[in-house]
């Protein structure tokens, strides 16, 4: 079922009250010294603006690690990106508090226009490349995929580093949308060590929405060991249990 301006605004209403003070607030904006008047309202729009553009895209969705995703940013008109590399670290700013720090290095001679985002009026909505991130916005992007049945290109390899982010003790963004992938009837079809095809083929009939999927990821059930077993690209579980039978023997 797609989402309205005025659908989506509703069950942003209803699912603030859940967030943690961390999530009612941007987590990370590449801005630190921006003013925000009125941060719900500001949710609503990028949400809106990163649903609707990948609802009506066409082909496949880019998926995976920031820096696996750089390479595709023209492929979305987010030309702005090419010839810098990022490096994402976490910052510890308190007891079990993190803050997401990302660097950009520029590459060669190119210049990055810091506007060449997902919200820019040209660009597209099948790589996320934004200025601030919130996981209800990677939910809105992934949503509005599934909603227009695409099939989501996964760049990033199934190892344990990509999945589980061990220092915050958490699933890493590429994990949660993999999970809601397969939660609302994707296959994952493996090309390569480095890439994977999610294909819709099992759509389930109740309608996806954002609290459906924040329900879920929050449910308990994303432990670390359940979590790898389930996404950990097969010939990596091989190895790891080849590993782990030599120590024994």
């Amino acid at each position: 079922m797609a989402y309205s301006r005025e659908s989506l605004a509703l069950d942003i209403d209803i699912l603030f009250p859940r967030y943690s003070a961390i999530f009612q607030k941007w987590p990370w904006k590449r801005d630190s010294n921006e003013i925000i008047p009125d941060f719900k309202e500001q949710l609503k729009d990028v949400c809106w603006t990163i649903y609707s553009k990948t609802f009506t895209d066409a082909g496949e969705q880019i998926m995976g690690r920031e820096w696996d995703t750089d390479p595709y940013a023209t492929f979305a008109n987010i030309s702005g990106r090419t010839g810098y590399t990022s490096k994402t670290t976490f910052q510890q700013v308190g007891h079990g508090r993190y803050e997401k720090k990302v660097a950009w290095t520029p590459v060669g001679a190119a210049n990055r226009n810091d506007h060449e985002i997902n919200t820019s009026a040209s660009a597209r909505g099948n790589v996320l490349k934004m200025d601030r991130w919130h996981p209800t916005m990677n939910d809105c992007w992934v949503l509005g995929g599934v909603h227009r049945r695409a099939t989501f290109k996964l760049v990033s390899a199934r190892v344990p580093g990509n999945i589980w982010n061990y220092s915050m003790n958490i699933p890493v963004v590429t994990a949660r949308e993999l999970l809601g992938l397969l939660r609302y009837g994707y296959t994952l079809q493996r090309k390569s060590s480095a890439e994977a095809l999610l294909v819709p083929s099992n759509i389930r009939k109740e309608p996806e929405s954002i609290l459906d999927y924040w329900s879920f990821i929050n449910s308990g059930q994303m432990t670390m060991t359940n979590l790898i077993k389930e996404l950990l690209d097969p010939n990596v579980k091989a190895m790891h249990d080849q590993i782990k039978a030599r120590r024994k023997g």
